[in-house]
């Protein structure tokens, strides 16, 4: 579900025709550079290394992960991020703390894996998506960084569970995303090159055979993936599978035809300053190339010192916004300060239900059918929910014997839910307060369907609309059970709305047997992205850090 994490509107008009315009670029040769870099010392690299682990502590919460804004967990890439960097930092520096974190880390990513191979994504989740999207991206991240840790401390653990990502990513259906199908090349080229698994092979190799044949003739991908962090990425995967791929298969030059025109266009992209542009209309965004850097340096094996030069460019641009210890020191007081100011927001929640919606009755509608008082259908924007395409019925909830709402979906491209409107005066404005909802989906138990909760307090949309303006939290419910669903949100002194409704084609029938509203405390103190001048990710710092020390 892309929509649903659209960067700012500025940008889209960007993202959908990125690339469509630009010239080509060749793919039987490097690019020479624009601009010449000169080369970085080493004690500058140790600085910024130093530097960056200094704010990557600030967010360590020990037991191997780190802490982060907001109310869900962190992502499993950006521990598996700061695990890759500090491995190489090890390796490098020899330094105990370097390996200590590296292995707890690496134990986390152990703890955090499901039964069948996977990793969850906790973008907007609590209990975490999988699937072919968010999943596989985070598994991939999860599974390489497994095998560097192999490397590492020999456990066979690590490899054992880096095979069961790799069987998970091979058995996993495509992604409509180039980055996701991508980012599980690389470990499945890695996992190939450590296990001689020649099934991971035949999957990274139909992978990328797909990526390749959407790859426009200026190098890059179009729409999201445009975005040089997710072109870093995809050029990435291109260059791991290029270094393992055997010799005389009838897929190189295709590969590295790929690979060429894709390292092209950061080469075209690279600034006077040593930045590689976002993209090619927008130059300022805040980011110094972590992703990109990390392919040009996996491509550096394959495609020699030819790109020496744009790898200097970044290092030199990136150590020039590297920070002070100053400012490490307040960053992390300033962490402080918002953890606690959380801890203590969240510790205010008296748990008193404010508000509960009547499942009990219904009322008879001639187009949707029973529906339950005091509710109405929603939908996304552009998403048809209309009769006939569903249909409601009151149930009873095996789960609680009491009343349930049941909606049934029918037709092609159906999405849509259940909404309530919070009568005015219910909550009190200014304070913090928690939506929750019990789902079931049924259906083919093979497709995990997205559900999501979602809030919002204001009027500036129409009320049946459940995504412009919300709080929303996204997960996988399990088939032919009830599970939880919640999101937090503020109140305002406007009209309140909460919801529970599919973005996407999948279940037959949503069925909702409780939908509540209770005191969570004081709305969290808002944290600022103050490192988007070094990195857009704070899990990038200490990656890309510890790779300045190899150029």
């Amino acid at each position: 579900m892309p929509w649903l994490n659209d960067p700012d509107p500025r940008y889209l008009r960007h993202e959908r025709n990125a690339g469509l315009t630009d010239p080509p670029l060749p793919r039987d040769r490097l690019l020479k550079p624009r601009f010449r870099f000169p080369q970085s010392t080493r004690e500058e690299a140790v600085r910024a290394l130093q530097i960056g682990h200094l704010l990557s502590e600030a967010l360590y919460a020990g037991d191997g992960h780190w802490d982060c804004p907001g109310d869900y967990p962190d992502l499993v890439h950006r521990a598996a991020n700061r695990v890759l960097g500090y491995i190489a930092a090890h390796r490098i520096l020899g330094q105990d703390v370097y390996r200590n974190r590296a292995v707890e880390g690496l134990h986390h990513l152990l703890r955090a894996q499901c039964p069948e191979g996977d990793f969850r994504c906790f973008d907007r989740s609590h209990m975490g998506i999988r699937g072919p999207e968010e999943g596989l991206t985070e598994t991939a991240a999860a599974g390489r960084v497994l095998l560097a840790g192999y490397g590492l401390t020999e456990d066979q653990r690590l490899l054992d569970s880096s095979r069961a990502a790799a069987d998970w990513e091979a058995a996993c259906p495509s992604s409509p995303s180039v980055r996701d199908n991508m980012a599980a090349v690389s470990h499945l080229a890695a996992h190939h090159e450590a296990a001689s698994d020649n099934r991971a092979l035949r999957s990274a190799v139909e992978r990328a055979q797909t990526a390749i044949s959407a790859q426009l003739p200026s190098g890059g991908w179009p729409g999201r993936d445009s975005w040089m962090w997710s072109h870093g990425l995809i050029t990435r995967a291109l260059a791991d599978l290029l270094r393992v791929l055997p010799a005389g298969q009838s897929f190189e030059a295709d590969l590295r035809a790929s690979l060429i025109a894709a390292l092209n266009r950061a080469v075209r992209l690279q600034a006077a300053s040593g930045e590689v542009l976002p993209n090619r209309r927008v130059h300022v965004r805040g980011h110094t190339c972590a992703h990109i850097l990390d392919a040009l340096l996996a491509a550096r094996p394959v495609l020699g010192d030819a790109l020496d030069n744009c790898i200097r460019g970044i290092v030199r641009y990136r150590l020039s916004k590297t920070p002070d210890v100053d400012f490490a020191r307040a960053y992390a007081d300033r962490w402080r300060a918002y953890a606690e100011g959380r801890t203590r927001a969240r510790e205010a929640a008296t748990g008193e239900t404010a508000w509960r919606a009547q499942f009990s009755h219904s009322v008879k509608d001639a187009e949707l059918g029973e529906v339950a008082i005091g509710a109405f259908p929603c939908r996304p924007p552009g998403r048809d929910a209309a009769p006939p395409n569903v249909q409601w019925t009151a149930v009873t909830s095996e789960r609680t014997g009491g009343g349930a709402q049941e909606i049934v979906f029918r037709g092609d491209s159906v999405a849509g839910g259940i909404g309530w409107g919070i009568p005015e005066g219910t909550l009190t404005p200014g304070r913090r307060y928690r939506f929750a909802a019990s789902v079931r989906c049924s259906g083919d138990p093979r497709s995990l369907p997205h559900v999501v909760c979602s809030a919002r307090a204001g009027t500036r949309r129409l009320e049946s609309d459940p995504i412009s303006d919300c709080e929303f939290t996204r997960e996988n419910p399990t088939f032919d059970a009830y599970s939880d669903l919640s999101v937090c949100f503020t109140a305002s002194r406007e009209a309140h709305y909460v919801y529970v409704w599919l973005p996407e084609d999948g279940p037959d029938a949503m069925t909702v047997d409780e939908a509540v509203v209770t005191d969570a405390g004081r709305p969290s103190p808002v944290w600022a992205p103050v490192l988007d001048a070094f990195d857009r990710d704070p899990d990038l710092i200490i990656l890309a850090s510890a790779a300045y020390l190899v150029v």
